[in-house]
């Protein structure tokens, strides 16, 4: 697959007169990916500083009545370096896409905590994603110690409702092995390259026991063997990232 600049999630491009698995509707949210690379001399502690600030805001805006965002920090782990030059991303969620008037909400209000993330960082490239959740994340979205967050780059094989299918199927698998790993869709939206060649993003993400586990059911006790997905979905190779939570929306 071509280079890709990643967008923390995934979905399937679809529009929303699709059906999913269970022949519902499907339920799309917001999510923005923003990547970044520290300007010279800053690091982690000078945005954890302007996160702190930023937090507050919010805090204040949502007792206004205004719509709150959920955002999660990811630092690259397992990544290839000619295709990934960013020191972490910034993932952001909405409820829902009405909430998207806060976007410019956010920057009448809040110019100077901006000017303060950007005098830190460098952000060349926000996209935004309709994005489905396929799989529920249960203990690990509480772990206080960080996520593995897993980012792959697949397209539809066949159609969209065979793709949905199969990650019903794989759900089904993850039940019978007991993993606590989310799963999440991510379309490609406004922002994405004209270039990328690829349907949507696939995210998984757990905690690392979760993550070892599962891999291990993987490679060893071949819990996925035999699955038709193989035969749906397309994906690019994995690459893995930290993820922690910058603010929660629940």
């Amino acid at each position: 697959m071509k280079k890709l600049n990643i967008v923390l999630a995934l979905l399937i491009s679809v529009s929303v007169s699709g059906v999913n698995a269970n022949d519902d509707q499907p339920s799309f949210f917001p999510m923005e990916g923003v990547q970044c690379k520290f300007n010279e001399g800053k690091g982690f502690e000078d945005l954890d500083n302007v996160v702190a600030k930023w937090n507050k805001y919010m805090d204040q805006s949502v007792a206004n009545g205004n719509p709150d965002y959920t955002a999660y920090l990811l630092t690259p782990y397992m990544v290839n370096e000619s295709e990934i030059d960013l020191d972490f991303v910034w993932l952001g969620m909405w409820s829902n896409f009405s909430d998207l008037r806060g976007i410019t909400q956010y920057f009448s209000e809040a110019s100077e905590i901006e000017r303060d993330f950007n005098d830190l960082s460098t952000c060349k490239t926000r996209q935004l994603a309709p994005t489905l959740q396929v799989r529920d994340l249960k203990v690990s979205a509480h772990n206080a110690e960080g996520n593995i967050v897993q980012i792959r780059s697949c397209s539809n094989v066949g159609t969209v409702q065979e793709t949905l299918a199969a990650y019903q199927e794989l759900g089904k698998r993850m039940d019978q092995i007991d993993s606590d790993m989310g799963i999440w869709l991510l379309a490609k939206g406004p922002g994405s390259a004209s270039s990328a060649d690829y349907d949507f993003m696939q995210m998984n993400v757990s905690t690392a026991e979760v993550y070892g586990n599962t891999m291990e059911a993987a490679w060893n006790g071949q819990a996925f063997q035999g699955m038709e997905m193989a035969d749906k979905v397309d994906c690019g190779p994995t690459r893995v990232y930290i993820g922690r939570g910058l603010r929660t929306n629940d």
